[in-house]
């Protein structure tokens, strides 16, 4: 494996973090989150929690992650402008 490669996956693997926690906030459980990008939950939280199976989440999962935090975000950002009206 190159240099170029692993700093890739190491770049992912930071944003994926960031996303997932962003998720969580929103109240998406680490099940759904792995269901949604298609993979087991345990690889999901072995990757988040300690940046493993790098090669489990690459690029197009990652624009799945990034979708669906656009998309929790904007469903929470409606519920919380809902319970303040």
């Amino acid at each position: 494996m190159d240099t170029r490669s692993d700093e890739l996956y190491d770049d992912i693997a930071v944003r994926v973090r960031d996303v997932v926690r962003t998720l969580r906030r929103c109240g998406i459980s680490h099940a759904v989150t792995a269901s949604a990008i298609g993979v087991s939950e345990r690889t999901l939280k072995a990757y988040w929690s300690r940046g493993q199976n790098r090669r489990h989440i690459g690029p197009d999962r990652l624009t799945k992650l990034n979708r669906m935090a656009d998309e929790a975000i904007r469903r929470h950002a409606a519920l919380v402008e809902g319970l303040a009206a």
